[in-house]
C-alpha cells in the first residue's frame, strides 16, 4: 500500500509539474504573439501615376501591384509593406524599369513614370493627403519635370475658384483651376473639386501632358452594399 501511495503521489506531482510547464509555455507563446503584434506596423499604400504614352504596370517580385494603367492615368491605391522593395515598372513592350524604394510604415506613395527618349524613368512621391483634409485643405499640387516630381508650395501656385477669383489657401471646392510654371513653362489643369475629398494635381513639363496635368481624388474607394455584405 505505502507503494502504490508513493506512485500515486509521482503521478500527483508529475501532473502539477506538467500543468505548471504548460502554463508557462502557453504564457510564453502569449508574450511572443503580443511582441510581434507590436512590432508590426501599419503597410503604405502605392499608386502609379502614368504620364507615358503607353499602358503601364506596377509590380514587386510577388506579383502585380498595379495593373495596366492607361496613357495618362492614375492607378488605385493599393497596400505595400514596410521595407525595401525592389518594385518595376512595364508596359507590354520593353524592358522593366527598375522602381526600388525604402518604404516606410503607414505612408502615402506615388510612383510617377515621366517620359524620357524612347523609355521612362521613375520617382517617388511621398506624404500624399488620402484623409479628409485637415487645416492644410484638400489639395496639393506637384511639378513634373524630366528630373523629377517635388511638392509645389501655395506660393508657387495659382488656384481660381468657380468664380475665376484666386482661391488663397484653406479646402478648394467647384470647379477649379491650378496652375504653375514647372520646368521653365507654364502648365495647368481644371476640374471639379469636392470640398470634403483630398486631392492632387499633378503638372507636367513632359511629354504628352506637357503643359497641362491630371487632377486626382485620392479618396479611398466607397464600400458598395454588395462588398458590405460579403464583408459580413
Amino acid at each position: 500500500m505505502q507503494l502504490a501511495r508513493g506512485f500515486r503521489c509521482f503521478l500527483l506531482a508529475t501532473a502539477v509539474i506538467s500543468a505548471a510547464v504548460g502554463c508557462s509555455s502557453g504564457s510564453s507563446d502569449d508574450a511572443k504573439i503580443a511582441a510581434n503584434k507590436a512590432r508590426r506596423k501599419p503597410p503604405s499604400f502605392v499608386r502609379l501615376v502614368n504620364l507615358t504614352d503607353t499602358p503601364l504596370s506596377l509590380r514587386e517580385p510577388e506579383g502585380l501591384l498595379c495593373a495596366n494603367v492607361g496613357a495618362g492615368e492614375v492607378s488605385k491605391f493599393t497596400t505595400l509593406r514596410q521595407g525595401h522593395r525592389d518594385l518595376t515598372v512595364a508596359g507590354q513592350d520593353g524592358a522593366p524599369v527598375p522602381a526600388p524604394f525604402d518604404v516606410p510604415s503607414d505612408e502615402t506613395l506615388s510612383v510617377v513614370a515621366v517620359p524620357k527618349g524612347k523609355s521612362f524613368v521613375c520617382y517617388w512621391l511621398k506624404g500624399e493627403i488620402r484623409k479628409a483634409p485637415d487645416a492644410g485643405g484638400n489639395l496639393q499640387a506637384f511639378a513634373v519635370t524630366p528630373d523629377g516630381a517635388t511638392r509645389l508650395d501655395s506660393s508657387e501656385l495659382k488656384t481660381l475658384g468657380p468664380d475665376g477669383k484666386a482661391v488663397q489657401g484653406g479646402s478648394v471646392a467647384g470647379e477649379v483651376t491650378i496652375s504653375a510654371t514647372v520646368g521653365g513653362s507654364p502648365a495647368s489643369v481644371a476640374g471639379s473639386v469636392q470640398p470634403d475629398a483630398p486631392y492632387s494635381a499633378y503638372l507636367v513639363s513632359v511629354g504628352p501632358l506637357k503643359g497641362k496635368g491630371l487632377l486626382v481624388d485620392n479618396s479611398p474607394p466607397k464600400p458598395t452594399p454588395g462588398n458590405m455584405a460579403a464583408g459580413g
